[in-house]
C-alpha cells in the first residue's frame, strides 16, 4: 500500500502546473493527500482485480457519512468531487443525508440534497430521512425535506409514518408542521395504532390536543378494539384520561375483550383513576367478556382500597 501511495502522490504532483511544491499552502496539501489516498484505493494496477476499486468506493462512502455526522462541509465536498456516492448506505441502510438530519446539520443537509441525495431513501427498518427528523425532533429539517419531495406519509416496516413517530415521541412542533403539510391523521401502524393512540399511550397531552384540534376521531380503535381513553387508562396516564374526557371521549367504550377504562384502572389498582372515573359517571355494572365488572376484578386481585369505592357507588 505504501508503494501505491508514493506512486499516486507522484502522479498527482506531476500534474500540478504553475505551482512550486514548496509554496503549496496547507489547504492544497490536504486536498492532494486526500486525492492521493482515494486514488490509491480506486486506481487498479496491472495484475490486480477491480475489487480494489470497489473497496475505494466503500471507503469514500464511509468517509462521507462521517463527514455528514461531523458537519465537515469541505471534506464532504472533496469526497463528492472524487466520486463518492451521495446515497451509499451503511449496513443498517443509513445514508449521509440521514446522519446529517439526525445530527441537525442543516448546511450538510443542503449540500447533500443539492448533490442529488435521495430524500426518500429507506433504512433496513424502513425509516426515511423525514421519519428520522421526526424521531430526533428536527422540525426545521422536516419542513425542508418535505419541500424537496419527501413523501410525508411514507411508512416504516412497523407501519409508522413521520406523524406517528413525532406523536409517540411527544414532538408537538413537528406534529404541527406535518399536519400543516397534509399528513394523514387516520393512518394506523401494523397494530392499528394511529398517531392519537400513540400520543395517548405515552401521555403526550399537548400532542393529543393538537391532533384533536384537527378533528381526529376520539373513538378510533386499534386492532384490539381499544380507544385512546382505554389505552391511556391502561398506561395510568391520568392527565391524558382527564383531557380525553373533557374532549367528550366515551367513558364506557370497551375493547374486543369487553374491557373498559374503569376495568383497566381496577387491574392496575389505580385508586385515584378508579375513583375519578366513577365520579365522572363510568358505568360500574358493565361486564367484560368473562362476565366480570370492575369491582369483580378488584375483588379477585384483592385490591381492598378499590372496593371502598363500591359503597360510594351504591
Amino acid at each position: 500500500m505504501a508503494g501505491r501511495l508514493r506512486t499516486v502522490m507522484t502522479m498527482v504532483y506531476s500534474n500540478i502546473k504553475g505551482s512550486k511544491r514548496r509554496l503549496l499552502n496547507f489547504g492544497v496539501m490536504k486536498k492532494i493527500a486526500l486525492m492521493a489516498f482515494a486514488l490509491a484505493f480506486t486506481l487498479p494496477v496491472a495484475g490486480q482485480s477491480l475489487a480494489v476499486t470497489a473497496h475505494g468506493r466503500v471507503y469514500q462512502a464511509e468517509q462521507l457519512r462521517l463527514a455528514a455526522i461531523k458537519n465537515d462541509l469541505q471534506r464532504a465536498k472533496d469526497l463528492l468531487e472524487l466520486g463518492a456516492s451521495v446515497d451509499a448506505a451503511n449496513s443498517f441502510g443509513r445514508t449521509a443525508l440521514m446522519m446529517a438530519v439526525e445530527n441537525g446539520n442543516t448546511e450538510m443537509v443542503n449540500l447533500l440534497i443539492a448533490r442529488g441525495a435521495d430524500v426518500n431513501k429507506r433504512t433496513q427498518s424502513g425509516a426515511t430521512p423525514l421519519s428520522l427528523a421526526a424521531d430526533s425532533g428536527r422540525s426545521g429539517m422536516s419542513g425542508k425535506l418535505i419541500r424537496h419531495g419527501a413523501k410525508i406519509d411514507a411508512r416504516t416496516r412497523a407501519g409508522w409514518t413521520a406523524l406517528i413517530v413525532a406523536a409517540r415521541n411527544g414532538r408537538n412542533e413537528i406534529v404541527r408542521v406535518l399536519l400543516r403539510k397534509g399528513a394523514d391523521v387516520t393512518i394506523a401502524d401494523r397494530k392499528g395504532q394511529t398517531a392519537l393512540l400513540h400520543a395517548a399511550q405515552q401521555g403526550h397531552d399537548d400532542v393529543v390536543d393538537t391532533l384533536v384540534s384537527r378533528n381526529v376521531d376520539l373513538e378510533t380503535k386499534n386492532n384490539n378494539g381499544a380507544t385512546a381513553l382505554i389505552i391511556a387508562a391502561g398506561e395510568q396516564q391520568v392527565r391524558t384520561v382527564k383531557i380525553l374526557l373533557v374532549l367528550d371521549a366515551n367513558i364506557d367504550a370497551a375493547d374486543k375483550l369487553g374491557t373498559t377504562a374503569l376495568m383497566k384502572a381496577a387491574e392496575n389498582n389505580d385508586v385515584r383513576l378508579f375513583n375519578y372515573l366513577i365520579d365522572k359517571g363510568a358505568n360500574v355494572d358493565l361486564r367484560d367478556g368473562d362476565g366480570y365488572t370492575a369491582f369483580d376484578i378488584a375483588r379477585q386481585k384483592g385490591f381492598s382500597r378499590l372496593l371502598l369505592a363500591q359503597n360510594n357507588a351504591s
